[in-house]
C-alpha cells in the first residue's frame, strides 16, 4: 500500500502525462534549494534521451522519490531512485548534483565526488555541486577532523578552497554558517588569514552563539601577531558563555602571561567549581609566578583535583612543586614517592624526588637516584623521541648533580647528552659551557662561549659566562670588554650593567664597579638588586657603615630579601659586631631558605663567634655537606672543629678548602693552620 506521500507523487505523475504539458519546454525537474534549471539533453547512443513530457514526468517523479525514501532513512532506495531520474534525464545537472550530495552524507567520497563533477560537466555552474565538492574535499584534506589536517596544505585543501568559493558566489549559500566555516578553516589550513578573519568576524556579527568561529577567530588573530585581538575574541564569548574563559587561559597560557592565565581560569572555575582540569590549569599557572605568593593557593587547588583523580600523575608532580616553594619539602619528598608508586616506569617520579633532594643539597642521593633509571631509560628506548623528551628533565638533574660533586666529567658528559637531545636550544648549550667553567676548563669554556655567541647573539647569559673564564683565566680587560659589549647592547636591560659590576668587583677595580652601579641606580631606581650589589660593594671596599645602611634600606624595601638578610648578618657576625642581631638576621635567611648552604654556614659561623658550638657544628656540618668545593665554607667548619679539638677531622677539612674553588681565601693562611693541625694530630 502507498503511503499518503507516494501516493501524491503518482496523482502529480498523472496529471503532467494526462495533459503532456505540465512540463512541456522543461528542461528537467526543478531541483531543490533554487538551483538553475539545466540546460536540455542531448541525444546519445549509450543514453537515449527522449524530451518527450512523459519521461521528463518519471524522472521527476524518481527525483521526490528519492528526497521521500531518504527522508525515511531508506538511501538504498533514494540512490536507486536518484540513478533512474539520472537515465531519465541524462541532461539534468541538479539530478547529478543531488546524487552527489546523497553520497556524500553516506561518506562515499569517491561516488560523490564522480556525480558532482558529472553535474559540473552539464552546468560548471551548478551551486550545488560546487558546495558539495568543496565540502568532500574538505572532508578529505581533515581525514580525522580537525586534529588530523593535512601535514601541509595539498590538492583536496586547493580543491575545497576553490569550489567553496564559487559555490559562495549566490548570497543564500554564502550565508551558510557552515560553509563559512568550513572554508575559514581552509583559508587557516592555507595561512591565507587575511581571508580567514574578515569571514569569521562576519558569522559572529550575524550569529554570536556560533561556538565553533570563536577558537578559530582567536587562532587567527594570534597567528597574524593579533594577541590583544585574540584575547578580546575569546573574552568576549567568555562574558556570553563562561567555558570560552578556559579557552583564554590556555591563550595566554601559550603567550607565558601567566597572571591573565590565572585570572582566565579563575573565572571559567567559578562558573564550573567541581572542573577538575581546571583546578590543576589554574594551579599550574599560579606555579608559574613564584613570586606572587599563590603557592598555598595552588596547593590547595590540586589538593582538590586529587581527591577526584588520586592517581593523576601531572597533578602530583605540580603539587611537589607547589611544596617545594611553600619550604614544604618534607611533604614535597611524600608527594614525589607517591608518584613513583603511580607510575614506576616515569622519569617523572624519579625527577620530582630529584629535586626535593637538590633542595636540600642532597647531591649525591640526587645521583643514586637518577643514574640507574637514565642508564635504564636510554637502554630500553634508544633514540626513540618520547624516552628523549621523558629523559631530559632527568639528565639535567643528574648534571647539576655531578657538579656539585666535584664529577665534572661526569658533568660535562650528562650535559652534552641534553645538547644532542636538543640542538637547537640555547638553554642546553649553556648547561654545557656551565660544566667546563665549574670544571675550570677555561679555554674550553670561552671556546664553546664564543660559538654559542654566534648562533645566540642576543643572549645575555653566554658572554656572562664567557667573560667569567677569561677572568678566572687572568684576562680581565677582555673579559671586561666583552661585557662592556654586551651593556652597550642592552641598554634598557639592568642585568648587563649588574653583571659588568660583578665583574669589576670580583676583578678588585671597584672605583670601575661603582661608577656602573650608581649609573644603573639612576636609571633603574626600583631596582633593589642594584641596590644590593652596591652594599656588597661598599662591604668589599671595608666601608662597612655603608654597607650596613644600604643592606637596610635593601631590607625596608622587601623583607623577605634573604641575600640583604644573610649578607648583613654574616659581615656583622664576621667582625664579631652584635652577634645576637647578627644571628636573628641569618635566621631570617635561613627561614626562607632552610637548606641554603651559604645562609647555614654564615648561622654556624655566628654562632662560632658567640661560642655556641654546639650550634655552630649542627650548621656548619651542613653547610660543608652541601658546598664541598667552597674554599670559604670548609675553611670555617675547619675553625669550628680544630677549636674543638677534632685535629684530624679540621686536617682534612682543610684540606677540602685548599683543593675546592680558591675564591676568598688566604691560601698561605690555611695552609699554615693545615699544618698546625696535622702536628696536632700527629699525622704528618
Amino acid at each position: 500500500m502507498k503511503s499518503p506521500f507516494q501516493a501524491m507523487i503518482h496523482l502529480l505523475v498523472a496529471l503532467c502525462l494526462g495533459t503532456g504539458t505540465a512540463l512541456a519546454g522543461s528542461t528537467g525537474p526543478v531541483a531543490p534549494r533554487g538551483a538553475a534549471q539545466a540546460t536540455p539533453p542531448q541525444k546519445s547512443a549509450a543514453t537515449p534521451t527522449p524530451s518527450t513530457p512523459p519521461r521528463l514526468a518519471e524522472a521527476y517523479y524518481q527525483f521526490l522519490l528519492g528526497r521521500y525514501e531518504e527522508s525515511e532513512g531508506e538511501i538504498d532506495a533514494a540512490i536507486k531512485a536518484y540513478q533512474q531520474a539520472a537515465l531519465l534525464d541524462p541532461g539534468s545537472a541538479e539530478i547529478q548534483a543531488e546524487l552527489a550530495s546523497v553520497y556524500a552524507r553516506q561518506n562515499r567520497a569517491r561516488d560523490s565526488v564522480a556525480a558532482a563533477e558529472a553535474a559540473l560537466k552539464l552546468d560548471p555552474e551548478n551551486v550545488e555541486a560546487h558546495r558539495t565538492l568543496g565540502l568532500v574535499y574538505a572532508a578529505l584534506a581533515h581525514p580525522g577532523g580537525e586534529s588530523a589536517r593535512e601535514t601541509t596544505p595539498g590538492k583536496y585543501t586547493t580543491q575545497a578552497i576553490s569550489h567553496l568559493e564559487a559555490a559562495m558566489q549566490r548570497p543564500d549559500v554564502a550565508a551558510e554558517p557552515s560553509l563559512q566555516l568550513a572554508l575559514a578553516r581552509l583559508y587557516m589550513d592555507t595561512s591565507a588569514f587575511d581571508k580567514a578573519i574578515p569571514l569569521l568576524t562576519r558569522v559572529l556579527e550575524e550569529d554570536p552563539d556560533i561556538e565553533e568561529a570563536v577558537p578559530t577567530l582567536a587562532e587567527a588573530y594570534e597567528r597574524v601577531g593579533k594577541q590583544d585581538e585574540a584575547a578580546r575574541v575569546l573574552d568576549q564569548a567568555g562574558r556570553r558563555d563562561p567555558k570560552f574563559y578556559a579557552s583564554l587561559g590556555e591563550f595566554y597560557e601559550r603567550q607565558r602571561r601567566w597572571p591573565e592565565a590565572a585570572a582566565a581560569y579563575g573565572k571559567a572555575l567559578k562558573q564550573f567549581p567541581a572542573n577538575a582540569e581546571l583546578k590543576v590549569r589554574l594551579a599550574f599557572a599560579l606555579l608559574n609566578e613564584p613570586d606572587t605568593g599563590e603557592a598555598a593557593r595552588a596547593r590547595d587547588l590540586l589538593g582538590d583535583a586529587l581527591k577526584s583523580s588520586p592517581g593523576d600523575g601531572r597533578t602530583l608532580y605540580l603539587m611537589t612543586q607547589a611544596q617545594r616553594l611553600l619550604k614544604d619539602f618534607d611533604g614535597a619528598e611524600a608527594t614525589a614517592r607517591r608518584l613513583m608508586n603511580v607510575q614506576p616506569g616515569s622519569l617523572w617520579g624519579a625527577t620530582a624526588l630529584a629535586e626535593v633532594l637538590a633542595d636540600r643539597h642532597e647531591y649525591q642521593k640526587v645521583v643514586d637516584a637518577l643514574e640507574p633509571l637514565v642508564t635504564k631509560g636510554a637502554k630500553d628506548k634508544p633514540g626513540e623521541e618520547s624516552a628523549a623528551r621523558d629523559l631530559k628533565p632527568a639528565l639535567v638533574q643528574l648534571g647539576f648533580a655531578y657538579q656539585e660533586i666535584g664529577n665534572f666529567d661526569r658533568a660535562v658528559a650528562t650535559f652534552e647528552r641534553v645538547r644532542q637531545l636538543s640542538p637547537n636550544e640555547v638553554t642546553s648549550e649553556i648547561y654545557v659551557i656551565q660544566a667546563n667553567l665549574a670544571a675550570r676548563r677555561f679555554q674550553t669554556t670561552i671556546d664553546l662561549a664564543r660559538a654559542a655567541r654566534a648562533r645566540y647573539p642576543d643572549d645575555q647569559r653566554i658572554p656572562r659566562l664567557e667573560a667569567d673564564a677569561l677572568r678566572q683565566s687572568g684576562r680581565v680587560d677582555q673579559a671586561v670588554s666583552l661585557l662592556e659589549a654586551a651593556r652597550r647592547a642592552h641598554e634598557e636591560d639592568p642585568t648587563s650593567r649588574l653583571a659588568l659590576a660583578e665583574l669589576l668587583t670580583t676583578a678588585r677595580r671597584y672605583a670601575d664597579a661603582g661608577r656602573v652601579l650608581n649609573d644603573a641606580l639612576a636609571r633603574f631606581p626600583d631596582e633593589v638588586s642594584i641596590l644590593f650589589q652596591l652594599g656588597a660593594l661598599a662591604e668589599r671596599e671595608k666601608r662597612y657603615a655603608e654597607a650596613e645602611r644600604v643592606f637596610r634600606q635593601v631590607i625596608e624595601r622587601d623583607p623577605r630579601h634573604a641575600l640583604a638578610l644573610n649578607y648583613l648578618g654574616y659581615m656583622l657576625a664576621d667582625r664579631g659586631e652584635r652577634l645576637d642581631e647578627a644571628v636573628g638576621l641569618i635566621k631570617r635567611a635561613v627561614e626562607l631558605d632552610p637548606y641554603n648552604a651559604s645562609y647555614l654556614d654564615s648561622l654556624g659561623w655566628a654562632y662560632f663567634k658567640q661560642d655556641r658550638l654546639d650550634s655552630a657544628e649542627a650548621n656548619l656540618r651542613r653547610a660543608a655537606a652541601g658546598l664541598p668545593r667552597n674554599s670559604v665554607v670548609q675553611d670555617h667548619y675547619g675553625d669550628l672543629l680544630f677549636k674543638l679539638g677534632r685535629y684530624a677531622d679540621a686536617a682534612a677539612v682543610w684540606q677540602r678548602a685548599l683543593d675546592g674553588d680558591g675564591e676568598e681565601i688566604e691560601r698561605a693562611a690555611v695552609e699554615r693552620k693545615l699544618r698546625t693541625a696535622r702536628d696536632k694530630a700527629g699525622t704528618r
